[in-house]
């Protein structure tokens, strides 16, 4: 992925200032860092706070790494990408060899969609919790789920991690496991802020987090009894009723291209959908990247398509000829293999509101409240249909 899309999720000065002054009083930091460092504002302000500290700065973009150093020359820079699992274990020895780890690490964590790993790695074979961790983002295909993972193996025990974390983080089914995992066993929670919008070209919510490492390893038998407990009792999928699928884009739209490239197909995103209910008169049309693409995510003939979130949160279409074949954008679901009429599924969706006023309350739907609403309407239809 170009990383200069990310700028658009750069932390504002106004936010990093706030979380930064949100942590606790604690012993002076020996190394703060960031290791998806960005625009700087959170080394930033955590120098202003701590000047003694040592700021260590890491980030994939050379350019985000030379802009640092510029303003801080005495800070600790390095050109790598902390997904790189394969390599972590020989970094980490190295990097502990000089500096030890890190006593507070701030972050701003990209979001969205990320690939998953075909292999285990060998950092997480002495650590069976954290692999349970690592397995579950691999389930999750969440960039967010493997940097937390890449943030634990950078803190010292009983280091504090802050971070903007997304609301679904904290709210949705599909992260259930991994938050629970993350939050009882890793991390003893200091500060959780309410939600907000930190983002001006984004309708995410987020929160500020605050926590404290618990742990760096934990014995096979009790990572067993969470993976029983816990692991296997969340993996509980409902289904909205039989034969129908509902499907979540992953591919953040902002981070679309503009310009069509080989292989690349186009993205229903928001604004798609308010040409397709016949509310805009166009829009503008952007392409996924090819490394991206999810067949399932992909519209069929007899798709619904529901916002997920923002403003038109909960409203429906059917897909008609022109965007079968698009790929869906995060902030929109599927709803595959309805058995009733498609116009009037759609109309009865759309009159009662099932979902408009859930998604102005807390701006996004699940698929839980998208599964309760289906099953409602194919079973009201069908009685209604065995009745007369």
């Amino acid at each position: 992925m170009d990383s200069n899309n990310w700028s658009n999720f750069y932390t504002p000065l106004p936010v990093a200032k706030k979380m930064i002054n949100l942590i606790p009083e604690i012993p002076d930091p020996v190394i703060i860092a960031d290791i998806c460092v960005g625009s700087g504002n959170l080394l930033k302000i955590a120098h202003e706070r701590w000047p003694n500290s040592i700021l260590l700065a890491i980030d994939l973009d050379i350019k985000a790494i030379d802009n640092f150093k510029l303003q801080f020359k005495e800070s600790i820079v390095m050109n790598y990408d902390t997904l790189d699992f394969k390599k972590m274990s020989i970094f980490l020895e190295n990097f502990k060899k000089t500096y030890d780890y890190c006593d507070l690490i701030v972050g701003n964590p990209p979001f969205g969609f990320y690939k998953n790993f075909a292999q285990n790695f060998q950092i997480f074979e002495q650590n069976h919790l954290l692999h349970i961790l690592f397995d579950e983002a691999n389930n999750l295909k969440r960039i967010e789920a493997f940097m937390f993972i890449s943030n634990i193996l950078f803190l010292k025990p009983n280091g504090i991690f802050a971070s903007i974390i997304p609301e679904n983080f904290f709210s949705s089914e599909r992260w259930k496991t991994y938050r629970k995992i993350f939050i009882k066993y890793f991390f003893e929670t200091l500060y959780l802020s309410k939600k907000d919008r930190f983002f001006s070209r984004s309708d995410v919510k987020s929160r500020i987090y605050i926590g404290r490492l618990k742990i760096k390893n934990i014995d096979n038998i009790h990572s067993k009894s969470i993976y029983k407990n816990i692991f296997l009792e969340s993996k509980k999928n409902f289904k909205s009723y039989p034969n129908v699928e509902i499907i979540r884009g992953t591919f953040v739209s902002p981070l679309s291209k503009l310009n069509t490239e080989k292989n690349s197909i186009p993205i229903f995103h928001s604004d798609c959908m308010k040409f397709l209910r016949k509310k805009t008169k166009g829009f503008t049309k952007r392409f996924i990247f090819k490394e991206f693409i999810n067949s399932k995510a992909i519209l069929q003939k007899g798709d619904v398509v529901v916002t997920r979130v923002g403003r038109s949160c909960g409203e429906s279409a059917a897909i008609n000829k022109y965007f079968k074949g698009w790929h869906i954008s995060d902030c929109i679901y599927i709803i595959r293999g309805i058995d009733i009429p498609l116009k009037e599924f759609v109309q009865i969706f759309n009159q009662n509101n099932y979902l408009k006023k859930r998604g102005l309350t807390i701006q996004y739907i699940t698929k839980k409240d998208l599964s309760k609403v289906v099953r409602k309407i194919i079973t009201t239809f069908n009685y209604r249909k065995n009745k007369f």
